[in-house]
């Protein structure tokens, strides 16, 4: 810190002291100086000797070292020792038991550790006093940049929606613990139907409750042996605290022993569960409680369970979506498709480097390992087999398919793998075939449906099936078949509650844990296909975009976003379309302008369903710094006519500041805002302020 004047402070005098280039003012008082000289005379005369000392230092000070102390003063002086360096000069009160003032000069070209000399002995009471004063312009103050946090969203239901019909899993629905009764008490404050069902129930009595529901809830007070399997293949979703009832249910087929923590580590906090929470510690309850972990490693664990939460390394909080594999299946090997060797066989030049498809019906979830399909080949010819999924009785996208191999001559089943383990749910899907000329496969004419394309398979199958040939209708059937592993798939959200033990206290949640209990309770119960919210097309020409700016601090110099969630379904009429992200910033009429600050690549809608909204999330780099003053838009563009639905909800948003606006031309016209119209979108980044953040 720099001075521009130093007054010096003694028992009966004050000293003023101009600084050049110095830009405050110091006071140095010493209250009593008390020196070991006979005689008062003397004591006065080296009390002055000794402050004229200080002060003629002082008068030399260029800068002053912080922090000011009251028994010590360290300050920069010119250059003592012709090195064109400064020097420096310390005063020291050594105070109890030697009462020392010591003096210090540390000289710039001396490469030995400076001894201090003593001044004077037998000091007491020695003070120093600073007064200062700033001259000129303060310093700016140091920039802050916060960690990535959720600065706008619009929830996953509106505020105007009907709270979740939750089946409450108790030991006894007409007795129920002291903390069943604290569970239900909270639900029913956020104004939620609750329904009650004893855990020793038969499966009879589950299936008829979880169809008047959204969501099942299993207390941690019930046994795990009165449940099991009880809720493994409902539609519903569940939301658990029982940690023995983690295979059960299909989270992980071991666990661990219930710990006390206080605090758990969130490290997603970009999922519809724990956005309002970030990333980092999440202080969950006011004392220690019981915190549950899934098994710590991943072959132990649904291949598709996504931790949020970890406590100890392990998983603590976790959630599979819908159609998520499931720990604990019955297991199994099976086949999908026709294993009878037809009788006819097709021409041998009929299809040359075609595609060809049957299609088949799966009952059982399952992970498809391999392809087979009995074939004549003329020679070492090569072929390719393909999955594709049915769209409204047709091929659709394809899922997955084998490499391009030559095989030998000869006639017989031949066995391909696939280069990925595919999952397939319950459902209707097409198997495909590509070859070279001179193989045939063999067929009945009747009981199936079959599809030609003259789309050459050489460097892959189509990603999307076009170009249908052939008679209609073709209700052949083919020789052709998947090898699976069966396996069972999450019919609803499932979420792993991150407590538990007879000791847990429900009671015990902080603000931010009885959040987690009431976004997780949502999440699960987040019907399908009939979402709330009004579907708004994205195609080539009609582009909708969301406007927004974050409510930030007052002092914010920057802000910058990180990603974005968005509510994203495919249009099933244009399974080929594309669409792109873009952001921009508004113009002066509050509409999205013509400069794009960031936009993605292309993005095939076959990344979404067309039955079930799907939280997509979008990255964007954080090292864009935005006008914290100026709105930012998320434009959605399509390629084709029927591109993709974003959704969105008429009750309004709850951040301040955001609008949904459209152009029916391609960004050249811009509508006025829809009212209360927003779509469903988290919107996460950072800011930078001057200094900490104000509000």
């Amino acid at each position: 810190m720099a001075f521009t004047m130093v007054e010096l402070m003694v028992a009966m005098a004050i000293v003023g002291l101009l600084l050049l280039a110095i830009s405050s003012a110091v006071t140095l008082s010493t209250r009593t100086m008390s020196i070991a000289i006979e005689g008062a005379t003397p004591r006065r005369s080296e009390t002055a000797r000794l402050l004229e000392r200080i002060t003629a230092d002082l008068r030399l000070a260029m800068r002053f070292e912080e922090p000011l102390a009251p028994d010590v003063v360290e300050f920069t002086v010119p250059d003592l020792d012709d090195d064109d360096q400064p020097d420096r000069v310390r005063w020291e009160w050594s105070g109890s038991p030697d009462y020392e003032l010591t003096r210090l000069v540390d000289l710039s070209d001396d490469a030995t550790v400076p001894v201090p000399t003593v001044e004077a002995t037998d000091v007491h009471d020695f003070d120093l006093t600073y007064l200062t004063r700033t001259w000129g312009e303060p310093a700016p103050p140091a920039t802050v940049t916060g960690d990535e946090g959720l600065l706008v969203h619009h929830d996953d239901d509106p505020p105007t929606a009907p709270g979740p019909r939750v089946l409450f899993v108790m030991t006894d629905a007409g007795g129920p613990t002291a903390q069943e009764i604290s569970r239900e008490n909270l639900m029913l404050t956020w104004g939620w139907s609750v329904d009650r069902i004893t855990a020793a129930s038969d499966d009879t009595d589950y299936l008829a409750a979880a169809a008047l529901a959204d969501v099942a809830y299993i207390s941690e007070d019930v046994q795990s042996s009165d449940v099991e399997r009880k809720l493994r293949d409902v539609t519903i979703g569940v939301v658990n605290e029982e940690i023995n009832l983690s295979d059960h249910l299909g989270f992980s087929t071991s666990f661990g022993f219930p710990a006390p923590a206080s605090v758990l580590a969130i490290d997603v906090a970009t999922h519809p569960v724990t956005a309002t929470l970030g990333t980092g510690s999440a202080l969950l309850f006011t004392g220690d409680q019981a915190v549950t972990q899934l098994a710590s490693t991943p072959d132990e664990r649904s291949p598709d369970l996504l931790s949020l939460g970890v406590w100890d390394g392990s998983p603590a909080l976790a959630v599979l979506d819908r159609n998520a594999r499931l720990t604990g299946a019955s297991g199994g090997t099976d086949r999908l498709g026709f294993e009878t060797i037809f009788p006819h066989e097709c021409g041998k030049s009929e299809y040359d480097k075609d595609h060809v498809a049957t299609q088949v019906t799966l009952v059982e979830g399952a992970v498809v390992t391999s392809l087979s399909a009995y074939l004549h080949l003329y020679g070492d010819k090569k072929v390719r087999f393909g999955l594709y999924t049915d769209v409204a009785g047709e091929p659709g996208t394809l899922l997955a398919e084998t490499d391009w191999v030559e095989l030998e001559e000869g006639l017989g089943w031949q066995t391909l793998p696939l280069a990925t383990p595919t999952p397939l749910t319950p459902g209707t899907y097409w198997l495909a075939l590509g070859m070279e000329r001179d193989v045939t496969f063999f067929f009945d004419a009747t009981g199936g449906r079959t599809r030609y394309s003259g789309e050459d398979p050489t460097d892959g199958m189509m990603p999307e099936w076009f170009d249908t040939y052939g008679p209609s209708p073709n209700e052949r059937r083919i020789s052709i078949y998947a090898n699976y592993d069966a396996t069972d798939f999450a019919a609803g959200r499932r979420v792993a509650m991150p407590w538990g033990g007879n000791s847990f206290d429900i009671n015990a949640l902080t603000d931010d844990g009885r959040t987690l209990v009431r976004r997780a309770i949502e999440w699960a119960a987040d019907p399908s296909p009939d979402d709330p919210g009004v579907p708004l097309a994205v195609t080539k020409d009609d582009w909708p975009a969301q406007c927004f700016l974050p409510e930030l601090p007052v002092n914010t110099m920057g802000w910058s976003i990180s990603q974005i969630l968005i509510a994203i379904k495919a249009d099933p009429a244009d399974l080929g379309g594309k669409v792109r992200f873009e952001l921009r910033y508004t113009g002066v009429d509050d509409r999205p302008g013509a400069e794009i600050l960031q936009e993605t690549a292309e993005i095939p809608v076959t990344t979404w369903g067309t039955d079930n909204y799907t939280w997509y999330q979008i990255p964007f780099d954080p090292e864009t710094d935005l006008n914290p003053s100026v709105e930012v838009c998320l434009v959605v563009r399509g390629k084709n006519d029927e591109n993709a639905f974003v959704k969105i909800d008429r009750a309004g948003s709850p951040s301040p500041r955001t609008y949904l606006v459209e152009s029916p031309d391609r960004a050249v016209t811009w509508s006025a805002p829809y009212g209360n119209d927003d779509m469903r979108i988290y919107v996460y980044g950072n800011y930078t302020t001057g200094g900490p953040p104000e509000w």
